[in-house]
């Protein structure tokens, strides 16, 4: 369940109020209070718990930069997002040095990201507040530049009251500073110092810091007269700086908090970046193999694909050249689906004719029942053995064929291709051999009976010869 959220608003206008009740109301997790003066703020603040406070900065009897330092000043830390007219970037600067936790400028439809803005700041509020509960919010180690020792007393007074999660150190002069983060694992977070310290002044102090590699947010306060000066020290790096003038105290340490949170967002951005420039190397690397990789695959498949045209045409040259019949057939239907030029020629039907045909349309009624039973128990990948059948001419001349089938898929169709053998004249030729075979048994079985009759003859004439007692007048046949 969402938690409710209490915003005080302080605002005069009473057309920018609606609007934001109008925005807020719709959301169903803000309890929205206007009040249009800073004294009725200060009061509401005072008497009531408020989970945030949206200040406008122009009110009729004070501005919101001074509404926000009284509140400081009372020590109220209630989280502060000022609303600011468009451009007004001095105005920003100021509320964020005097502890404000955002800004919202009124340009364009800027109620649009006003509840999101409001629940972030409530969120990061409450968060620390729950660490604090715990005991576990940290100690930050603040490395204090300042030669001047009541000012020294006074702000080490001043954090040791209202920021004790601020832990100064404090040193005289910029030398002594660079001494102690030369040392290794020295511990501090954030560098305070004051711009005009002798030997070396804060501007100096900065670069040569960076000049070392040093890695730490720098805060610089300056007196009055010395903003060019300070302008400067930001533009060569340093986070923030503050002028030494009433209640700046009361801002350091929400100065220092924004600029070591922007410092751990800076680090935690650059830590990203070099993440993901690494991780963009890695898919530049893993991007350039797989893309070599598809490369090879793609070469790999067009040379395939050329294989198979290749191959689908040698097959198509196979089928369509083929001296002999051949013909594609549908093993549901039996219907022709494809037949060469050789089956045109030799059954006497055109292309046509045959794609409206079946093949048990060029068979004698007779042979359907075999031809049937053969499909059904041809398995359904196998090269079948060749074998004769009988086929029907278009003119109904019948031929002997010698049929061999392979099964193929066709146009999405089980189907089988066959290659068809005219071996009418070579049976008639056996037939023909085996006639005259036949007639010349016979011939020579009358002639081996004609020799014995002859045979049996002599012998007898020779018998009844040696009756009459005269000499035998054919040769004895013996045996040899």
């Amino acid at each position: 369940m969402t938690e409710t959220i209490r915003l005080l608003y302080a605002e005069d206008n009473p057309q920018d109020a609606d609007l934001a009740r109008a925005c807020l109301e719709g959301q169903g997790d803000f309890q929205l209070e206007l009040v249009d003066t800073g004294a009725r703020c200060l009061a509401r603040v005072a008497a009531e718990t408020f989970d945030v406070l949206l200040l406008d900065n122009h009110l009729p009897d004070m501005d919101g930069l001074d509404v926000l330092a009284r509140l400081r000043a009372d020590g109220h830390t209630l989280p502060v997002v000022m609303v600011t007219g468009s451009g007004d970037e001095e105005t920003v600067t100021r509320a964020l040095r005097a502890g404000a936790a955002d800004y919202l400028p009124k340009s364009g439809d800027y109620l649009a990201g006003l509840p999101e803005l409001l629940r972030a700041v409530v969120a990061r509020r409450r968060s620390r507040v729950q660490l604090d509960e715990q005991g576990q919010r940290r100690v930050w180690r603040i490395l204090h530049v300042e030669p001047n020792a009541m000012d020294v007393e006074l702000t080490t007074s001043h954090f040791v009251a209202s920021a004790p999660h601020l832990q100064l150190h404090t040193v005289p002069s910029c030398i002594d500073a660079l001494a102690l983060l030369a040392a290794p694992g020295h511990g501090f977070d954030l560098v305070l110092a004051d711009l005009r310290v002798p030997g070396m002044n804060a501007l100096e102090f900065l670069r040569e810091a960076q000049r070392r590699g040093i890695e730490l947010p720098f805060i610089v306060i300056t007196g009055r007269g010395d903003e060019a000066t300070a302008v400067a020290i930001l533009r060569l790096g340093a986070y923030d700086y503050l002028v030494k003038r009433e209640n700046y105290l009361t801002q350091l340490p929400h100065a220092i908090d924004h600029a070591l949170e922007r410092f751990q967002l800076d680090q935690a951005t650059r830590r990203l970046h070099a993440e993901l420039a690494a991780l963009n190397a890695s898919l530049e690397h893993k991007v350039a193999q797989r893309t070599a990789s598809l490369q090879r695959e793609i070469d790999e498949r067009q040379r395939l694909e050329a294989a198979l045209r290749e191959s689908a045409q040698s097959y198509r040259l196979l089928f369509e050249a083929n001296p002999h019949p051949m013909w594609v057939y549908d093993v549901q239907t039996l219907a022709f689906l494809a037949v060469n030029d050789a089956a045109v020629a030799h059954y006497g039907y055109r292309a046509d004719e045959f794609l409206a045909m079946t093949i048990a349309d060029i068979r004698p009624p007779e042979d359907l029942p075999r031809l049937l039973e053969t499909i059904g128990r041809t398995p359904r990948e196998s090269l079948a053995a060749a074998s004769v059948w009988r086929h029907r001419k278009k003119d109904g001349t019948l031929i002997d064929v010698e049929i061999t089938s392979h099964a193929q898929d066709f146009q999405g169709r089980r189907t089988r291709i066959v290659l068809a053998y005219d071996i009418t004249e070579r049976r008639q030729a056996e037939q023909k051999v085996r006639e005259q075979l036949d007639e010349l048994l016979r011939w020579q079985t009358a002639m081996l009976g004609r020799e014995d009759r002859v045979q049996q003859l002599k012998a007898e004439v020779n018998e009844l010869l040696g009756r009459q007692g005269q000499p035998s007048r054919y040769p004895s046949q013996v045996a040899p």
